[in-house]
């Protein structure tokens, strides 16, 4: 008994050795390329193997840093005076506030900006948080919002990287708050991010309800505080 116990023990350790000469010989394997993931993703998959003693940063590291979409929004950081018109249709009557506060500032290591709205909107506390970024792998800008509305986030993205003082993005949203007939629709949303000059800047968000033509429906005007 104690020969077979023995043996079996032997067995045990060469089959542990075993496995564990085969996941360092893993780990030193390049990571295999995916054909149904993007280019981008590829390249980086690729780049991010052992780098053969090359001293180059691996692509993960370099996709990490922000680059020139990113950082063109430096106009925006500081503390602005904020004007929000808001229609709830076409032909309704605008709710306007000229008592809200727009904070932008740099978070993450400068690889995320940070919105943040405070003040009074009809009376009632009006906040919203939002973080904007430029996403280097899927070469599109990332938008993503919450606010007193409603319990989901709001998520807008562009779909080309736009020139000079503009950004587009599009995202949609679930209506719940705008009557019965409006409840439960899936509006479409064209958000704009526009600079006029170094002091004044908006953002507009333009709905488009199904069977009905896209209109202006929320407007943000901001004028930098001194």
């Amino acid at each position: 008994m104690y020969f077979i116990k023995r043996a079996q023990r032997h067995v045990l350790c060469i089959a542990f050795l075993f496995v564990l000469s085969l996941t360092f010989a893993a780990c030193g394997e390049p990571v295999g390329i995916d054909a149904s993931v993007s280019p981008a993703l590829n390249s980086a998959i690729a780049q991010t193997s052992p780098s053969q003693g090359s001293g180059q940063p691996s692509a993960s590291l370099r996709l990490a840093k922000p680059g020139p979409p990113l950082t063109r929004l430096q106009p925006l950081m500081g503390t602005w005076q904020t004007e929000l018109t808001i229609r709830q249709t076409p032909t309704s009557t605008p709710v306007v506030s000229n008592d809200i506060t727009t904070r932008w500032q740099w978070v993450v290591d400068g690889c995320y900006v940070q919105e943040e709205m405070t003040g009074k909107l009809a009376g009632a506390p009006y906040y919203r948080l939002g973080y904007l970024t430029y996403n280097n792998l899927d070469e599109r800008y990332e938008f993503v919002t919450m606010d007193h509305f409603d319990t989901g986030f709001m998520r807008y993205q562009s779909v080309a990287l736009d020139s000079g003082n503009m950004i587009t993005l599009y995202g949609h949203f679930t209506e719940g708050g705008s009557g019965p007939k409006l409840e439960g629709q899936v509006i479409k949303i064209r958000y704009v991010f526009s600079w006029q000059d170094e002091n004044h800047m908006s953002e507009s968000m333009y709905f488009t309800r199904p069977a009905d033509k896209e209109y202006l429906a929320i407007r943000y005007v901001f004028t930098r505080q001194k």
